[in-house]
């Protein structure tokens, strides 16, 4: 699979923000709407390959969304049931790579009026050329799929995505969870982008959180 490299990393101000890809899609022939302060129970995802941080997921999911006014709970018997995945696909991408090649020493030879030679020893101006390169770029990604209890119907399934040059999920997984809490139950119609700041309090409340 090709990897697009969907990062954007900005600062500004002393600010960084970032912006994740997100889709949401909503089905609206399911028997239960999502809808602001729907109650959910929620699925651990027991074949994670890290169940370590699965959890974290699980506890960081449950807690950004029950403090955005959703009810999410575990072990108990409701209309709409949450899971979640989460994985990294690698790629590569073209990028132009700028080389800057500083100026080298010349000898200009002038003559006067009445004949007289002088040399003068300048410098050229520096000159930038760009060259293709083959880098290797990781797309971090989280799933939410909420599903109802009964009939196993898909009700909403929500989707976030972030490229960036390390393949450490945990460096990302917050903004994955802030930017899908932000559009929990939204149907986006199109892939959108939500930037987040570093001081935005949906994602320090996420970063705070621990099991």
């Amino acid at each position: 699979m090709s990897v697009a490299f969907t990062a954007l990393l900005l600062a500004g101000s002393g600010c960084a923000m970032r912006t994740v890809k997100v889709s949401g899609y909503a089905e609206p022939q399911a028997r239960y709407q999502l809808t602001q302060g729907a109650t959910l129970g929620v699925e651990p995802n027991d074949k994670a390959e890290n169940p370590i941080l699965a959890r974290q997921i699980e506890y960081k999911l449950k807690m950004a969304l029950n403090n955005s006014g959703w009810r999410v709970v575990s072990g108990q018997a409701v209309p709409l049931s949450l899971s979640f995945t989460f994985g990294t696909d690698k790629g590569t991408e073209s990028r132009s790579r700028a080389i800057t090649e500083p100026g080298r020493p010349v000898t200009v030879k002038t003559r006067d009026e009445k004949g007289n030679v002088t040399y003068t020893e300048v410098e050229t101006p520096s000159q930038t050329r760009y060259v293709q390169e083959q880098v290797t770029v990781y797309e971090q990604w989280l799933k939410i799929k909420v599903t109802d209890s009964a009939n196993k119907q898909a009700v909403w399934i929500g989707e976030a995505f972030y490229g960036s040059s390390s393949d450490d999920p945990r460096t990302v997984m917050d903004y994955l969870i802030a930017a899908l809490v932000k559009t929990f139950g939204r149907d986006t119609q199109r892939q959108i982008r939500v930037t987040l700041k570093d001081e935005d309090p949906v994602l320090q409340s996420i970063r705070m959180a621990t099991p």
